[in-house]
């Protein structure tokens, strides 16, 4: 199965990847060593397509990028650190579908498209966005109510595509060997949404650089909805939930 996705100025391929693309997954995840937990080998491949599924953005029929997802309460997935830690603030992990970690190889484009590539993965309707949309489409597929996306903080390109796409932020903490991630949640169907935040109340806007002040707030009731591009600086901005 193959998707084009329009919403980037150069055409990109979206395609279910199998277990023959296994090296060029391996490849896009290999800037994740220096977090010193890099969950992606070929067990972990192995794994997910048995549970889930990976995606692949193709331009000129050469891999760009990738996103693996899987039911949260798959056997594999349950027995790791990271399930654990998820499964901590998440009550019924069984409505989950886990998305993880995007992973690029840009090593065969040109310095204008490299570049032009990492802007798309930071703007809305773009490179990103294209995978959001993918995993949204097959999680609705499968009748599962809620999308789990964790991204490592020093990882990260940018949070507007998963604002813009209607995602919030329910938590800032350390997953496996600690490494600090902020964990986005989105409903399937809005009118089912948990994290639905009062929009009547006051919101808390604090600098993004200030991860203890984000922090303390997502444990004590609040979610962040919205981020502000400031030229000090990037802002949150957090409300408090309605079914705290």
């Amino acid at each position: 199965m193959t998707l084009t996705n329009e919403t980037t100025a150069k055409r990109i391929v979206m395609r279910r990847l199998f277990k023959q693309d296994s090296d060029n997954i391996i490849n896009c995840y290999k800037k994740y060593d220096r977090l010193y937990y890099n969950p992606v080998n070929e067990k972990f491949i192995y794994d997910v397509l048995l549970y889930g599924e990976i995606w692949g953005a193709f331009k000129d029929g050469k891999m760009i990028a990738c996103c693996y997802f899987f039911p949260a309460e798959s056997d594999f997935f349950k027995d790791s650190n990271t399930f654990s830690s998820l499964s901590d603030f998440i009550a019924d992990p069984s409505g989950y579908m886990y998305m993880g970690y995007i992973g690029t190889d840009f090593r065969h484009l040109s310095d204008d498209e490299k570049q032009f590539f990492r802007d798309e993965m930071s703007a809305p309707n773009g490179l990103y966005t294209a995978f959001l949309n993918v995993v949204y489409m097959q999680t609705f597929r499968q009748g599962l109510k809620y999308i789990l996306h964790s991204i490592p903080l020093k990882m990260c390109y940018g949070l507007e595509p998963l604002f813009s796409a209607g995602y919030t932020m329910i938590k800032l903490r350390g997953l496996d060997n600690l490494v600090v991630h902020y964990i986005f949640a989105k409903a399937v169907f809005p009118c089912e949404n948990i994290y639905c935040t009062d929009a009547g109340c006051e919101s808390r806007n604090v600098k993004a650089k200030d991860t203890k002040a984000i922090s303390a707030l997502l444990e004590g009731g609040y979610c962040c909805v919205d981020i502000i591009k400031e030229k000090c600086g990037d802002t949150f901005m957090l409300r408090k939930l309605i079914t705290d």
